[in-house]
């Protein structure tokens, strides 16, 4: 994206640094600068800005915020001015619909007396500078508004739109076949699905993306319809996708153009178009915007912060980096917090499925009235009750205290369907008391819960006694929420910021602003963890010295405990709870690969994570497929055992064996016998080939008193360095002679080897054998 850096001086109250010195804090700080270079009396910068910041940062507003931030400068954004006409209404010539959700909000304004003609110098060198060509001066405002403030903007000749008095402007979706020709003159066919805004008989462009000719602006234009809109992103990618065709408007919208800056954008627009097109602007704007967001709310704790960043940052410098950033903030102490809004909401009605975002402070079902009202004290919980049952940490009735959860199983399906599986959180996991209801404790046996079956028979939010209250008759559970006893810092995000959703974030962005070069590099002290890997690794050199072999098998597996919400497959839409399977598949799949691997038996091992319905841990599987399989691998935990002073109890079962391993608390890494070689010797290693091996069988018949050694011996010489393995694997006598077949294995470290270079070995191998008295080939 290109930015210019006399632009930027626009919004700074100080001279800026030299470009020099803008590119070097903006690619430390925030985006990566590829270069700049003087155009003209300006220098531009080519900035490279990643999707996470691309909703705010791919116009000249959002790249000098940045800016000032990490500068330490002063940020002055540009607040529209715009003198409109009392007289004048849209409402009077214009109506407004969204017919799709791929819309989240769409504004339109009417503008008239407008003068279409060559753009002022200071708008035609602006767009200069950043290679755009002018058109005309209300075209150019709109480009000019895009590289702005990030909101793509159109203009419609209002005389060209289908209609008498009132002109009917709908989004909509596109239908089969439509179509419609853009301003540069291709035309497109477009499928549904595809949004277009349009009038009562056509489509007039293709949102989001390009617009269309047929309501195009050119220097008969005197009366224009000005319009805002915000699109929901996977939307416009896949429109733009399938058409092939991407444009400034299409590369900002999939990213995300914020909603909520959308009235302000129509407030520029109609500033801009009054100054450069002198328009006269009518007083009112159509906004029709069905669902409003509610601003972001996150918490963090400074403890938190310093413990992710490395580093000593006070609550003050926390908060004074994140009111830099736009956010406004507070500390609270959650359960006071809670305990002291839950009264405001009581009477809010009840709304089954209400979202958390859109619909909360205004209505509530039970579980969004508690995420929200954790919300507000900076605490994010999963929506649905049955996942907020899963992520709060069980307690007992006696042990409840104000902000802590009660859940329960009403038999009425009081929000609309009892759960016996977590959805979202951990999702799959079985609870078998079933959940359909939960509430807020308040202390004083008291609880705040949203229900649309209150003691008074108005649904609601009402606070009442527990022990009176009818949907808690069958209380399935307490929970305690692990952060309520913190206190945090709560950020209310600005709404350009649609990156910042979790306490990671903010953390992240704290830590950015503050100057990642300022944080000393310190040694950890000593974490279990550590212990856990310490223990793991003398498990692990112990079974490579028996002669066992480590694998690495996939987590995600056919079946299991723990279902994938999204799973890339169906053969893997759980994870594992077992390493057992995939240690047999390990065993079967290599079963033809022995004669490589020099091996008369399979022997391996896995030290890998399984996953419960509560948890995740460490397990060991050791495998065999020789004949005496379980007796072996059991001797081998009972070696482990005595090694590392733990009592394993595998699970032994058809030459596979499986146990949990033990916490580090319960099994200590240093062994009485850990430097003991009585039981383990050491191993070298060899890296495999990364190419295939060839198999080549010889038979011989040898004189009385010959060894399969001295057969051996002979074939090695002759075949050797691409000679890996030559495998002893029949034995035949007849006639005082006896013959040895022996499976060779070549394979080079280098390529992949010819039928005709191995026919060429064997053949030299033949011919060797063939010349010891009393050898003949069979």
């Amino acid at each position: 994206m290109k930015i210019s850096y006399r632009w930027l001086q626009d919004y700074i109250k100080e001279d800026l640094p030299t470009p020099a010195e803008v590119a070097d804090v903006l690619t430390h700080g925030a985006y990566e600068v590829e270069g700049f270079r003087a155009i003209d009396n300006d220098t531009v910068f080519d900035i490279d800005v990643l999707p996470n910041r691309a909703s705010d940062s791919l116009c000249h507003e959002g790249v000098a915020r940045e800016l000032a931030v990490l500068a330490d400068l002063t940020f002055t954004p540009i607040g529209p001015k715009v003198q409109v006409d009392k007289q004048l209404k849209s409402a009077d010539a214009l109506s407004l619909a969204i017919e799709t959700s791929s819309c989240r909000r769409a504004l339109k304004r009417l503008a008239f007396d407008v003068e279409v003609g060559p753009s002022p110098d200071w708008l035609r060198d602006q767009l200069k500078v950043l290679g755009q060509k002018s058109i005309n001066n209300v075209v150019d405002i709109t480009n000019y508004l895009t590289f702005e403030l990030g909101q793509p903007v159109h203009a419609f000749d209002y005389d060209k739109l289908a209609g008498e008095d009132r002109m009917e402007i709908m989004i909509r979706s596109a239908e089969a076949g439509e179509e419609i020709t853009t301003l540069d003159g291709d035309v497109f066919t477009l499928e549904p699905g595809m949004p277009v805004i349009a009038d009562s008989q056509k489509a007039l462009d293709i949102a989001g993306i390009k617009g269309g000719q047929v309501s195009g602006i050119d220097e008969s234009t005197t009366k224009v319809m000005l319009s805002v809109c915000s699109f929901d992103p996977a939307t416009i990618r896949k429109t733009s996708q399938k058409l092939n065709l991407r444009t400034d408007a299409s590369k900002r919208f999939e990213n995300d153009v914020p909603a909520a800056r959308s009235r302000r954008a129509m407030e520029r627009f109609s500033q801009l178009i009054q100054e450069v097109a002198d328009a006269t602007i009518a007083d009112d704007v159509l906004d029709v915007y069905p669902r409003p967001q509610a601003p972001y709310k996150v918490g963090v704790t400074t403890q938190h912060v310093n413990a992710l960043l490395g580093t000593d940052i006070s609550t003050t410098e926390t908060i004074d980096i994140l009111n830099q950033l736009g956010c406004e903030t507070e500390v609270v102490n959650p359960t006071q917090h809670i305990s002291l809004l839950a009264p405001d909401q009581v009477g809010t009605p009840y709304k089954y499925g209400a979202s958390v975002t859109a619909d909360a402070p205004k209505a509530f079902d039970c579980s969004s009235f508690v995420s929200w009202m954790f919300v507000q004290a900076g605490i994010a919980l999963p929506r649905i009750s049955v996942d907020q049952f899963a992520y709060t940490e069980r307690l007992s009735e006696s042990d409840l205290m104000a902000g802590d959860l009660i859940f329960a199983n009403t038999g009425k399906d009081e929000g609309g369907e009892i759960y016996y599986q977590t959805k979202e959180y951990m999702a799959g996991t079985d609870i078998p008391e079933g959940v359909d209801h939960c509430g807020i404790y308040l202390g004083n046996g008291e609880i705040a819960h949203a229900s649309r079956h209150s003691h008074d028979g108005d649904g609601g939010v009402v606070i009442e006694p527990l022990q009176e209250a009818k949907q808690f008759e069958n209380t399935v559970g307490y929970g305690r929420v692990p952060e309520l006893a913190d206190e945090r810092i709560v950020a209310t995000i600005p709404d350009w910021r649609t990156d910042l959703r979790y306490s990671q974030d903010l953390i992240e962005e704290v830590g950015r602003v503050y100057g990642y070069d300022k944080i000393q590099p310190v040694m950890p002290d000593k974490v279990s963890p550590a212990v856990d890997e310490n223990v793991r690794g003398h498990i692990r050199d112990s079974l490579v010295s028996l002669g066992y072999t480590e694998v690495k098998t996939y987590s995600l597996v056919e079946d299991g405990k723990v279902r994938l919400k999204n799973p890339v497959a169906e053969d893997k839409a759980y994870l594992r709870s077992t390493l057992r399977d995939n240690i047999t598949t390990v065993l079967d799949t290599n079963e033809t690969h022995k004669p490589v691997l020099a091996a008369e038996n399979l022997q391996v091992f896995e030290i890998g994570k399984v996953f419960l319905n509560d948890r995740e841990v460490f397990s060991l599987a050791v495998g065999s497929d020789s004949d005496t399989g379980d007796e072996d691998i059991t001797e081998v935990f009972s070696m482990l055992s005595g090694k590392f002073d733990y009592d394993f109890e595998p699970e032994v079962s058809n030459g596979i064996a499986t146990a949990l391993l033990p916490e580090n608390q319960e099994m200590s890494s240093e062994s009485p016998v850990t430097d003991d070689t009585s039981l383990f010797s050491p191993v070298s290693f060899r890296t495999p080939s990364m190419y295939p091996y060839v198999l080549r069988d010889v038979a011989v018949w040898t004189p009385d008193g010959a060894e399969p050694g001295d057969v051996k011996s002979i074939i090695q010489d002759v075949a050797g360095e691409l000679l890996v393995a030559a495998n002893l694997f029949d034995t035949y006598e007849k006639d005082n002679q006896i013959s040895y077949a022996f499976k060779l294995v070549f394979q080079s470290d280098e390529r992949t080897l010819s039928d005709a270079e191995v026919n060429e070995h064997m053949q030299s191998i033949e011919t060797r054998l063939e010349g010891n008295d009393g050898f003949s080939v069979r």
